[in-house]
């Protein structure tokens, strides 16, 4: 940006660095007693000697003393020369001693007036990690046992650290760091499976900064890299065997509140089942949401080409499952991860399955002889059918489950005629033909006159009969009434009531008979079709009052006609009638009556094809459920459905379920069953009478037909309700949450989880927005463990209030995190606030095998509920860890004021054969030197100045930088406060820490941990300023981390053409020189970090035309294309906002420049486009970028005095 903010704070300063609290005058020899060196003495003494006259030994005067001064050209001094040299510089031991006057007056006054001491040394820690042996179960390393770093001190001596407790040594050790973070705006879960990498997927973290977010939180809003978390649920039941056919799954969710209806978009999920040794493709569901009912069901068909669902297999499938049904999983769909706040506090109650399964063709058939092979064509009653004949077909997924419905499709083949009741006519009487004729003439009389049924009351529907002629209309309405055709009753009351409500079933049924009756062709068979057609248009015409559309529909006939015709019935096609049973343990108990009709009818009539493939082949039967039978319990209660884990695979004296049959009862007359039994007779019987008597009206029996069933289909539905509450109604269902990194069995016949008896949440629950999870190898119960958390202090984001949720975890064996809190026994992180040690003992059920992680680690977890991106970075976690402490052995304690680097120690000065080896992943740290004369005066004349109260800038900044020596420069920003600079009242102070000597540390943002921060405002609000300690003074003052804004550059460069050169490592090369260019203080010592700074492209661009390499011999740059400057800032939403610039300076008054840290460069190729993508006919090389517009002043020229 080129332009300042209008709101900025008017005070332009750069605050006060550790170097610039201390004033010159201070220095004991900013002013001396006698000040003056021996070069000016002697300058003094030869201008001297010209103004006094030298006296020869006649004493005359000789000139001056000048030539007495003047040395010899040669190596040598004349000996009167060297003497006066030899006073000089004995002078110069009295000068020295005068000229500490200065210094002592200050001890003096400080020390003995005053009493104010300097502050003594302090000794240097580290943390030590002890590999031990492989076989090594338990060792202990002693409190006081020595460690010799490989460096002695200036003063040549050995340097000691001793163990501050004794530390027992054991075999665990962390190996695996996931973590789960949910977003603070939309919820959204990250999960890492490997949290110690940059993507959380295992890629390698930056070796400058090789710290990772502790609770997978990223500071950084757009930064959004970590994987989403796979989060759902699993469903395991044997009702879910699905193995062929078209089948349709609905699955019903009731939830205890009403999902949102967001849930139910297309696409929100997939549908996961299982299949042969793997998982099926995951489907789109269809959804639908029912406020009402508060559910969510979602859909799926699977055609007779898809895969067969199968049971659960654990050595196919390797994923830990404990179950063997059939499972389906459920999942939020990829990219739709912002719906989890909609499903996060959704509780189940209860699971529906749906399914309508059709197209079943692998039936187990058997008849009373042998099994029969559905394939081809068979007969069901074998080749003589009688009386008692059985034909079981058998289909266990099928049977073992709750039926709702099943269906049988039977194809018939060889079915002799059309008409079976025709084709069987010879085996009846004539007697039934003349009571036939005998109705026929009532029969037409009814229909030439039709009784008609009146509503004359709207109000009080009592119908009253009315003859009339009335069979051929239609419907007859007005405004007044409605007409309605109906049975003619006799009686002279007419009971309305009665008429509607009572089941006329005979009526209805024998209906359907009447107008299926066929003979075989006559005047009479014309006669009755002609009366049917009649009928057919009458019943045609029937309507049903508005006031009786709960009713049964009036059938048009009369009793009457209906018993007359009863002998004639006979002759249809429904003559054979089955008794089906159903296979309970080793009986057969009666089935469910058929949905439409009475139990048995319609059944195994065949009817012959009037095409070769028409619609009339196929006979279907539809059972409904045993709610239908006059005693359902009948079948008991096991009837239900049986849960087995293998299902017969054939009909034999073991066989309990999986079965249906269907036993031959009718007809009994005038023939049993087919007429295979009485055809041999009958027929003999009829030849002899029509032989005897040539007036003989008896028709010979034809051959009775075998039935033959060339295919035979099975479809069924099931409604199968599962509760997730109460177990005594859960016969084998499993509900599993599935996770980011595994699954756990929330609840199952056998299992509840610790909720007790309340519905589990829908979708795995993260209750708290950060979640470490610490997988450790080898742990065992009952031991106790010393655990480094290496923390890169500082990186946590300042604009979160601490998380006081601060909690720890261990997982068991049930899946279930119980609280760890009680068996912490040592914490030096202050909640992760520092890096340190946090010893604890595992609790008796701590588990190395769970199916939430999926693996045979022991598991810890760290959560915080509220703000994790308050949290520092981790680095690294250790086992075995222990605090050692330098123990001063007449030491240079100046070696105190840096820290001991990395890797100083490695081994015991006792060796321990238990041990394997010894590690010092980091530096030391909290070493201070005994304070120096200039800290001690200057924190003694700050003292005098500011009272040990904070009232102006000037003593913010000295107070803070006196009592927290890590801290390198603060900023105390008057009337700001962190969104405005123009708050009155309110104090700021920006914090900036030292670099050096720090673990963990992002150079080119260096940051102060939350710890730090806290203290330092809790330091400020105790120093007295009455501003600040009235009530709400507390929340004016902000301690805060810098606002760090970004300069990133793209280009194009085209390098020359050197033998031997690396293109690619030069540009790496070329990047890290403009990260040193632009952030100079955080790669070289002792330059300061400035807030206030101003930065110009041409600049950069200038830096990057005469880049010279990491030699700075050769020039490398032939020219540099496309040259742009980015300045990255926060909008007001906290959003990083990346615009182009040509000049850059900070937005706000606790803003620091700093590069990026990667810059965009494009290597141009000897024969490429050097043209900018924003101007295709840009091809200019550097030395056409001349003149003042390009030029900068410093860089490219200078202004000098002109002359006159």
């Amino acid at each position: 940006m080129n332009e300042e903010s209008v709101d900025k704070n008017p005070l332009v300063r750069d605050g006060t660095s550790q170097q610039g609290r201390y004033p010159e005058a201070l220095d004991p020899t900013y002013v001396k007693v006698d000040e003056r060196s021996e070069e000016d003495l002697r300058t003094f003494a030869e201008e001297f000697a010209a103004l006094i006259q030298y006296y020869n030994t006649l004493n005359k005067r000789e000139g001056n003393w000048v030539p007495f001064f003047k040395r010899d050209t040669e190596d040598t001094d004349d000996p009167h020369y060297a003497l006066y040299l030899t006073f000089l510089r004995l002078l110069g031991k009295l000068q020295e001693q005068v000229n500490t006057l200065t210094d002592a007056h200050l001890k003096f006054f400080y020390e003995q007036v005053l009493g104010l001491q300097p502050q003594p040394p302090q000794p240097d820690s580290v943390h030590l990690i002890f590999e031990p042996g492989k076989r090594v179960t338990g060792h202990q390393v002693l409190a006081g046992s020595k460690l010799k770093a490989a460096e002695k001190d200036a003063l040549k001596k050995d340097v000691f650290f001793e163990v501050d407790q004794t530390l027992t040594v054991r075999q665990a050790r962390v190996d695996l760091l996931r973590t789960v973070y949910r977003q603070p705006e939309n919820a959204q879960l990250h999960a890492s499976v490997i949290a110690n990498s940059v993507d959380g997927l295992g890629g390698k973290l930056d070796k400058e900064n090789p710290a990772w977010y502790t609770f997978g939180n990223d500071v950084n809003p757009q930064d959004d890299t970590l994987p989403n978390a796979a989060i759902g649920f699993a469903l395991a039941s044997p009702t879910l065997l699905m193995q062929e056919g078209h089948r349709k799954l609905i699955i019903t969710l009731y939830f205890g509140t009403e999902p949102d209806a967001k849930l139910a978009s297309e696409g929100n999920f997939t549908l996961t089942l299982t299949g042969e040794q793997a998982w099926q493709d995951p489907i789109v569901p269809k959804l639908t949401h029912s406020a009402t009912d508060k559910t969510l069901s979602l859909e799926v068909e699977l055609s007779t080409e898809d895969s067969p669902v199968l049971p659960y297999s654990e050595v196919d499938y390797q994923e830990g499952y404990n179950t063997q049904w059939p499972m389906v999983k459920i999942m939020l769909a990829e990219g739709k991860e912002a719906l989890y706040p909609h499903l996060a506090d959704l509780k189940l109650s209860k699971i529906t399955l749906k399914q309508a399964v059709s197209d079943i063709r692998s039936l187990i058939l058997h008849n009373d002889d042998s099994a029969l092979d559905p394939s081809k064509p068979f007969r069901p009653f074998g080749v003589l059918p009688k009386l008692g004949s059985a034909f079981y077909i058998g289909y266990p997924e099928a049977f073992y489950k709750k039926l709702d419905t099943f269906q049988l499709e039977m194809e018939y083949h060889g079915v002799p005629a059309p008409d079976m009741g025709a084709y069987y006519y010879g085996y009846f009487e004539a007697d039934a033909i003349k009571n036939l004729q005998k109705t026929l003439t009532q029969l037409q009389n009814d229909l030439d006159n039709p009784p008609a049924l009146k509503k004359v009351d709207e109000s009080e529907p009592t119908p009253t009969k009315d003859e009339g002629n009335n069979a051929g209309a239609k419907q007859e309405s007005s405004a007044a009434e409605d007409v309605v055709f109906g049975e003619y009753i006799d009686d002279d009351t007419f009971n309305y009531t009665k008429f509607y409500n009572d089941q006329i079933n005979d009526l209805q049924n024998t209906l359907t008979s009447l107008l299926k009756i066929s003979l075989d062709t006559s005047e009479l068979q014309k006669e009755i079709r002609a009366a049917i057609d009649r009928l057919e248009a009458s019943r045609a015409a029937m309507i049903l009052p508005k006031f009786s559309l709960v009713y049964q529909p009036i059938v048009k006939a009369t009793n009457e006609l209906l018993t007359e015709l009863g002998t004639a019935e006979d002759l249809d096609n429904n003559l054979w009638q089955v008794d089906p049973s159903y296979q309970i343990g080793r009986a057969w108990k009666p089935l469910l009556k058929e949905v439409d009709n009475e139990r048995g009818e319609n059944w195994f009539n065949p009817i012959a094809p009037s095409t070769p493939q028409g619609a009339q082949d196929v006979r279907k039967f539809t059972y409904g459920r045993v709610d239908a039978l006059a005693d359902p319990s009948l079948l008991g209660e096991e009837y239900d459905r049986k849960v087995a884990t293998s299902l017969p695979t054939d009909l034999g004296l073991d066989t309990s379920r999986g079965f249906v049959k269907f036993t031959l009862t009718e007809p009994n007359v005038p023939f049993q069953a087919f007429g295979h039994k009485e055809y041999p007779s009958l027929y003999t019987k009829r030849i002899i009478d029509q032989t005897v008597n040539k007036d003989s009206k008896a028709i010979l029996p034809r051959e009775p037909y075998t039935p033959l069933v060339k295919s035979i289909v099975l479809q069924y539905t099931v409604v199968q309700e599962i509760s997730l509450i109460d177990r005594a109604k859960n016969v084998a269902e499993e509900f599993y949450h599935v996770g980011p990194f595994g699954h756990a069995l929330m609840y199952s016949p056998n299992y509840q989880c610790e909720e007790g008896n309340t519905a589990p949440y829908a979708f795995p629950h993260f209750a708290n927005r950060g979640n470490l999870y610490i997988g450790l190898t080898d742990a065992k119960p009952g031991e106790t463990y010393a655990l480094l958390f290496q923390m890169a202090e500082g990186t946590g984001s300042t604009k979160f209030p601490k998380d006081t949720g601060f909690g720890w975890y261990y997982l068991t064996a049930q899946n279930a995190w119980k609280s760890l809190d009680s068996y912490i026994q040592v914490d030096n992180t202050d909640q992760f606030l520092n890096s340190g040690i946090v010893q604890m003992v595992m609790p008796d059920d701590l588990a190395n095998e769970n199916t939430l992680m999926r693996d045979t680690r022991s598991w810890l977890g760290v959560s915080v509920p509220n703000t994790p991106e308050a949290e520092n970075q981790m680095v690294a976690i250790h086992t075995n860890a222990v605090k050692a402490t330098f123990k001063d052995q007449g030491n240079d304690l100046n070696r105190l004021a840096e820290a001991l680097p990395a890797d100083s120690l490695a081994k015991l000065v006792n060796k321990d054969a238990q041990i394997k080896k010894v590690y010092q992943p980091y530096a030391s740290f909290g070493g201070k030197i005994k304070e120096e004369n200039a800290s001690y005066y200057t924190r003694t004349s700050e003292r005098l100045r500011h009272k040990h109260r904070a009232i102006n800038i000037w003593d913010f900044e000295r107070l803070v930088l006196q009592h927290f020596p890590s801290v390198y420069k603060v900023k105390c920003l008057n009337h700001t406060s962190p969104t405005s600079e123009r708050a009155p009242g309110h104090v700021t102070l920006v914090i900036v820490s030292n670099l050096r000597n720090q673990n963990g540390v992002d150079l080119l943002k260096p940051s102060t941990s939350t710890s730090k921060l806290t203290a330092i405002k809790d330091l400020c609000l105790g120093l007295g300023n009455p501003f600040l300690n009235r009530p709400g003074g507390a929340e004016k003052l902000h301690v805060t981390d810098p606002t760090y804004e970004q300069i990133k550059v793209e280009f194009k460069v085209h390098f020359h053409p050197i033998p031997g050169l690396d293109a690619n490592a030069e540009r790496k090369n070329l990047n890290d020189a403009i990260k040193r260019y632009l952030s100079p203080w955080a790669y070289t010592e002792g330059v300061d970090i400035l807030f206030e700074g101003r930065v110009h492209k041409s600049q950069i661009l200038h830096f990057v035309e005469n880049y010279r390499g990491l030699a700075g011999t050769e020039e490398l740059v032939d020219f540099v294309t496309c040259f742009k400057m980015y300045h990255t800032v926060e909008d007001g939403d906290g959003k990083l906002e990346e615009k182009e610039a040509d000049v850059i300076t900070p937005t706000r008054s606790s803003a620091i420049l700093v590069s990026h840290k990667e810059h965009i460069i494009t290597l141009v190729g000897d024969t490429e486009n050097c043209a900018c993508d924003d101007d295709p006919q840009q091809t200019t090389p550097t030395e056409e970028l001349e003149g003042i517009d390009y030029w900068t002043v410093g860089s490219d020229f200078s202004v000098t005095p002109g002359t006159s």
